[in-house]
C-alpha cells in the first residue's frame, strides 16, 4: 500500500515527469519508498494526486552520507539497457547539510533539466552539482539525449535534525568541503594603482548561486551563497563602487583589501575563495560561510561558560596580525564584530580576522580610519600621523577588554561623552590595562606605539612563539610561555594556569 504522505525521514521526493520515470514508481522494489504527496500540484494533472519517491534517511543506503542510489542495481531500481548499473547518487554533504547529485554513468548522461538548471560544469570531476530548492529542481539521464527519466525533486519540511542523522549513521568517511588552509601561502606582487589585480584562482569557473541576504554596509550588501559543485556555505559580497570608482576611497580600500588580502592563505584570515567584475560598478568577492563573529559569543555567554576561549582567541588574533605585520599590511579596524569564528565537530574554535575594508600599507596608511572604542591613540589623538601594525594591537587590546568587561568598558562605551573625549577614552582603556586579570596583556595597550609590544612579541611572551611568522631580532629569541595566576576581575584569586587566560571569567 502506498504511504499517505511521506516517510517522516524524508528529505525530498522524486516526482515523474514522464511516463518511463511513472513506471518506475510502480516496480515492486520501489514500492517501500512510494508515497503521496500532499502538497504537491501539478498544473497539467490538477485532478491527480501527486506521488514520488521518498529519498532520505529512510532509505539504508550502504554509504552514511549517501542518502540512494539509482540504477539497474540501485536503491531505487530504474530498468533499461541505456541504465548503468549505477547512473546516478543523492549525498549529502557532512559539514554542511546541503546535497548533491552525483553522475556515476558511464556515457555521462545524468543532466538537470529546466529553466533553473546549473548543468555539471565540462572537466570537473566527479560529475557532481549542488540540488536546492531554487535551483537544480529538475534531472534527467539515460539515453543518448539523456531524457529516458525524467523527476522533478520536490523538497519537504524536515522536522528532524540532518546533522544527527548523519552522524547516528556513521559520518567518518562522509563527504566534505576540502580545506585548504594549510596550503602554501601565495606570494604578493608589486604595489600598482591601475585596474584591481585579482588572485590567480583555478582554471575552473567558481561556480555558486545566492540566497538572502546577511547584511549591508557602507559600499554593498553580503549574501548568503552555495558553491553548486561542492556545497560549501557561502559569503557572498556584492560592492558597489561609485560612478567614477578609480577616483574613489572605495575603489582605493576595494584595490588593497582584494590584491592583498584576496592572496593570503592563513587559517586566521579570513579567506578569498573567488573575485570577478560583476557589472562596471559591481565587484563580487565569495568568502567561507561562518558561523557568527566574537560580538555574538560575547553577548551568548560563551566567554564565562568556556574559560580558555578568551586566551584561544587572543592567540590566533596574534598569529593574523603577525602576518599582516609581515606583510605590511594594517588592518585598521580590529573589534569583535570583525572577528568570525567556526566550530569543529570537537567543539574548538577557529577564529578569522575579516572585514578588510580599512585594510592598508603600513607605509601609506595617515587617514583616521576604525570604529572610534577600538582607535589606537596614535589615531585618536592625531588622525593623520603615520601608522603601524601596533594599532592592530591596541585594537586587539580593547577588544579582549571588552569581551571580559574588565573596568566595565562595555557600559563605559556606551557613554558619547567618553567616546567624544580621546583623552578620556584612552584613560579608561589604561585603567583596564591596570587590572590583575589584564597584566599579562600590559604590553600591549602602551599609549606610545614605538613601546608598544607587537604581534609577534606578545606571541613570543604568552605562547612560546608558536604561530610567529615575523623574523626575530638576532638578541630577542622566543620567552618561555609565562606560569600565570590569573584573578577574576573584581573578585579573589582563582587558579595557578599555564596559559594566560585559562581561568578567565567575565563579569
Amino acid at each position: 500500500m502506498i504511504r499517505s504522505e511521506p516517510h517522516p525521514l524524508s528529505v525530498f521526493s522524486l516526482v515523474p515527469l514522464n511516463e518511463r520515470s511513472s513506471r518506475a514508481l510502480d516496480h515492486p522494489k520501489n514500492q517501500p519508498h512510494v508515497s503521496y504527496l500532499p502538497d504537491y500540484n501539478d498544473d497539467a494533472y490538477p485532478s491527480e494526486r501527486g506521488r514520488g519517491l521518498n529519498i532520505g534517511f529512510n532509505i539504508e543506503s550502504s554509504s552514511p552520507c549517501t542518502l540512494a542510489t539509482i540504477g539497474r542495481e540501485g536503491d531505487i531500481i530504474v530498468s533499461g539497457s541505456a541504465i548503468s548499473r549505477i547512473q546516478c547518487s543523492f549525498e549529502v554533504v557532512q559539514s554542511t547539510g546541503m546535497f548533491r547529485l552525483t553522475d556515476r554513468s558511464r556515457h555521462h548522461n545524468t543532466q538537470f533539466k529546466g529553466l533553473d538548471a546549473v548543468p555539471f560544469e565540462p572537466g570537473r570531476t566527479p560529475r557532481r552539482a549542488v540540488i536546492h530548492a531554487i535551483f537544480n529542481t529538475e534531472f534527467a539521464f539515460g539515453g543518448s539525449n539523456s531524457n529516458l527519466y525524467h523527476f522533478r525533486i520536490h523538497w519537504h519540511r524536515v522536522h528532524f535534525d540532518i546533522r544527527r542523522q548523519i552522524d547516528s549513521r556513521g559520518s567518518d568517511h562522509c563527504l566534505t568541503i576540502s580545506d585548504t588552509s594549510g596550503e602554501e601561502d601565495t606570494a604578493l606582487g608589486p604595489e600598482r594603482f591601475t585596474r584591481i589585480h585579482t588572485p590567480q584562482f583555478p582554471k575552473l569557473r567558481y561556480r555558486y548561486r545566492t540566497n538572502y541576504p546577511l547584511g549591508r554596509g557602507t559600499f554593498g550588501e553580503v549574501f548568503e551563497g552555495v558553491n553548486v559543485d561542492t556545497g560549501e556555505l557561502l559569503a557572498v559580497k556584492n560592492v558597489t563602487l561609485p560612478d567614477t570608482p578609480k577616483h574613489g576611497t572605495a575603489y582605493k580600500s576595494l584595490k588593497i583589501e582584494v590584491e592583498n588580502i584576496g592572496s593570503i592563505k592563513h587559517e586566521n584570515i579570513i579567506r578569498y575563495l573567488w573575485t570577478e567584475w560583476k557589472s562596471m560598478h559591481m565587484f563580487i568577492i565569495v568568502m567561507p560561510r561562518m558561523q557568527g563573529s566574537v560580538a555574538r559569543l560575547m553577548d551568548d555567554g560563551a566567554f564565562i561558560t568556556d574559560h580558555n576561549l578568551t586566551a584561544e582567541l587572543l592567540h590566533q588574533m596574534l598569529k593574523a596580525l603577525d602576518l599582516l605585520a609581515l606583510r605590511g599590511l594594517i588592518h585598521r579596524d580590529v573589534k569583535p564584530e570583525n572577528i568570525l569564528y567556526l566550530t569543529a565537530p570537537d567543539r574548538s574554535y577557529n577564529f578569522k580576522l575579516a572585514d578588510f575594508g580599512l585594510c592598508n600599507y603600513a607605509t601609506r596608511a595617515t587617514t583616521r580610519a576604525g570604529t572610534p572604542p577600538y582607535m589606537a591613540p596614535e589615531v585618536l589623538i592625531n588622525g593623520r600621523v603615520s601608522q603601524t601594525h601596533k594599532m592592530d594591537i591596541w585594537s586587539l587590546f580593547v577588544a579582549i577588554a571588552v569581551i571580559l568587561n574588565v573596568a566595565e568598558l562595555r557600559t563605559q562605551f556606551r557613554n558619547p561623552n567618553l567616546i567624544g573625549n580621546p583623552k578620556s577614552q584612552i584613560e579608561a582603556i589604561q585603567e583596564a590595562a591596570r587590572h590583575s586579570s589584564l597584566l599579562p596583556l600590559k604590553m600591549m595597550a602602551i599609549v606610545d606605539a614605538g613601546q608598544r609590544a607587537s604581534a609577534g612579541e606578545m606571541l613570543d611572551q604568552l605562547f612560546h612563539g608558536e604561530g610567529r611568522t615575523t623574523p626575530r631580532g638576532r638578541h630577542h629569541p622566543a620567552t618561555p610561555q609565562l606560569n600565570l595566576t590569573i584573578c577574576h576581575p573584581d573578585s579573589s584569586r582563582l587558579s595557578q594556569a599555564e596559559g594566560w587566560g585559562s581561568a578567565m571569567l567575565m563579569d
